[in-house]
């Protein structure tokens, strides 16, 4: 079986990316431990922590199809990319004794300010030596073990976050509510009275507009799914397969469609 651990930012990419795998590619969320692989089964938290750790952390998703499996995680946070996926790689081999190289790693990050794939790739690269491990090309290379590496970088089209990805998507489906959050988001991000919110965002502009794209979907979500986070709303509402296949033809989605496709 082909073991996939697929890494992302934040929550709402998670949920994006499991909804492509359920909507489009007819993924199934593994539903019982005991027919979970024992490379995914490893990962299902255990509370408290092994150490008594009180601390709540995000749970992955367990994900399969044919002979393909995938744990889905969320990274919290762009730096924290290269040490999850190192912290997911020791769990494996703590519980096996060995690492196992059937294992391959996926990585779907951001674009935010940058353009250039090559700067994204470059830092990625930077942070992944600080954590001990080696890329090069479709190698990740931890501990003298090599597994098989491949990157996503979203939107395709232009400067953002996944949040362009999903007002991209409600701008198709729900169009004059998108426009309505879109009208909110511009008060927020333009009005003088508003400027003392916007500094606690960010102090550059531009950040203070990639978190202006949040408040616009938390106002889509709002009205979609009240009682319910954004990613909620995205794996309930938004991403549904009546929609998945004028979804994927949408410029800023066609990328990362094909990625998964491609797994």
């Amino acid at each position: 079986m082909k073991i996939i651990y697929l890494f992302v930012e934040g929550n709402t990419d998670k949920f994006v990316v499991e909804s492509l795998l359920k909507r489009r590619l007819k993924y199934r969320n593994y539903v019982n431990e005991k027919d979970t692989p024992k490379l995914l089964s490893c990962h299902i938290p255990k509370y408290p922590g092994a150490n008594g750790q009180l601390e709540r952390r995000g749970i992955p998703s367990f994900l399969y199809k044919d002979d393909a499996s995938i744990l889905l995680v969320s990274a919290n946070g762009k730096e924290q990319v290269c040490s999850a996926i190192r912290e997911r790689l020791r769990v494996a081999e703590l519980q096996f004794g060995i690492a196992n190289e059937d294992i391959s790693i996926a990585v779907v990050l951001d674009r935010d300010a940058e353009m250039n794939d090559e700067v994204i790739k470059s830092k990625l690269l930077k942070q992944a030596g600080n954590n001990r491990l080696v890329i090069e090309k479709d190698i990740l290379t931890c501990e003298d073990v090599r597994y098989g590496f491949s990157l996503c970088i979203i939107p395709a089209d232009r400067k953002g976050t996944i949040e362009k990805v999903v007002i991209d998507i409600a701008s198709k489906i729900h169009p004059e509510l998108t426009n309505e959050a879109g009208l909110y988001k511009k008060a927020i991000e333009e009005k003088e009275d508003y400027r003392k919110y916007r500094n606690k965002w960010a102090s550059d502009p531009q950040i203070q507009s990639f978190y202006a794209d949040k408040v616009q979907v938390g106002a889509i979500s709002t009205v979609l799914k009240p009682d319910s986070s954004p990613g909620i709303m995205i794996n309930d509402i938004l991403i549904t397969e009546m929609d998945i296949d004028q979804i994927c033809e949408l410029p800023s989605i066609k990328r990362i469609v094909q990625y998964l496709e491609d797994l």
